[in-house]
C-alpha cells in the first residue's frame, strides 16, 4: 500500500487524521484495494474468501501483534 508522502509523514508523526478528510478517504480506499487484491490471490490459490472475511481476518490478526510500525489515527465510529 503506497500512500501520499505527506500523508505518510503525518501517520509517522502520529498525527490524528480527521474523519471524512481526503486523507482518511485515501487510507480507506487503499485498504479496500489491498483486501480485494488479497481476495483475488486467494481465489487464484483456490482458497476463496469474501472481502469482509479477509478484512476481519486482517483486523483480528493485527489485534494480537505488537505493533512496530506507525498506523493512522482517526476518531470515528466506523472502524
Amino acid at each position: 500500500m503506497i500512500l501520499d508522502p505527506v500523508l505518510t509523514a503525518r501517520i509517522d508523526a502520529h498525527e490524528e487524521i480527521p474523519a471524512g478528510s481526503d486523507e482518511e478517504i485515501e487510507i480507506r480506499a487503499a485498504t479496500v484495494q489491498a483486501v480485494e487484491l488479497l481476495v483475488g490471490e486467494l481465489a487464484r490459490l483456490r482458497r476463496p474468501a469474501r472481502a469482509f472475511e479477509v478484512d476481519w481476518m486482517l483486523w483480528n490478526l493485527s489485534q494480537g501483534m505488537e505493533v512496530s510500525f506507525p498506523y493512522h489515527r482517526t476518531l470515528t465510529i466506523f472502524y
